[in-house]
């Protein structure tokens, strides 16, 4: 009996660490980043991922996305500069096909880094801006986009 459990227990042991090997393995190459259930993006892994430009330097992180009532994106919102998010500028992309190309494990800007940067932004504590017409014109004409 003694020798069952301690068989038992050693065969549960190393179907464990085999199995833990295996994630980890694959969190190491990356791939479940983005896409880990059936190339479905899940909203928690899309969160703070790093986004780059089209030379693929990084730009900011994702802080949010923008819906409208019928649930459809509005806008990716970024994070860029501040310490440990504090004074972070925000930066509001308009969610486009021809502005936003997301691949597997990474989340890229259809433009060049100087444009992110030269963006228009707003801070932590002015999200009552989107309510402003004008913010909203003005996120749109520097994009070259429509609402």
């Amino acid at each position: 009996m003694k020798k069952t459990v301690v068989v038992v227990f050693t065969a549960i042991f190393f179907v464990c660490t085999f199995l833990a090997g295996q994630i980890l393995a694959v969190e190491i190459e990356g791939e479940p980043a983005l896409w880990p259930i059936n190339d479905n993006i899940r909203i928690t892994q899309f969160m703070e991922q790093n986004v780059s430009d089209q030379q693929r330097e990084s730009v900011g992180e994702v802080h949010d996305i923008i819906f409208d009532k019928d649930g459809n994106i509005h806008y990716l919102v970024l994070s860029r500069g501040g310490v440990l998010g504090i004074g972070a500028d925000l930066i509001p992309i308009p969610w486009k096909d021809e502005t936003i190309t997301i691949e597997r494990n990474a989340i890229i800007l259809n433009m060049d880094k100087q444009k992110v940067e030269e963006a228009p932004s707003f801070a932590a504590d002015e999200w009552h801006r989107f309510m402003q017409e004008e913010f909203r014109d003005e996120i749109h004409g520097y994009y070259g986009t429509k609402k």
